[in-house]
């Protein structure tokens, strides 16, 4: 034990010559000029509401067309959810295993 000692007594001299510890806490005023700075980017920002308005009713048209198109279609689609012939369904089965894989 003796030979650690001197290594121990070397780690405790470092770390009381070590400087303080820098604080964790913000400096003071800085949460002011952050929320400063994004209510301005906001006033700035006024100009892209327009484009956010023209897809947010691009996608609520382009949803509606979805539906519409598959009401349109609601015979071909119970058509083939219902298949019941032989060969139908070992095509299918066929289908989903190689699905699985």
């Amino acid at each position: 034990m003796k030979g650690t000692e001197p290594f121990l007594d070397h780690a405790f001299a470092l770390a009381r010559r070590r400087p303080d510890s820098v604080p964790s806490g913000l400096p003071f005023g800085m949460e002011t000029a952050v929320l400063a700075q994004w209510r301005s980017s906001r006033a700035s920002a006024k100009s892209d509401i327009g484009m956010l308005r023209i897809f947010r009713w691009t996608a609520i048209l382009a949803c509606l067309v979805a539906v519409a198109g598959g009401a349109w279609k609601l015979d071909d689609i119970a058509r083939i959810s219902h298949r019941l012939d032989p060969e139908t369904r070992i095509v299918d089965s066929a289908f989903l295993a190689g699905l699985d894989q």
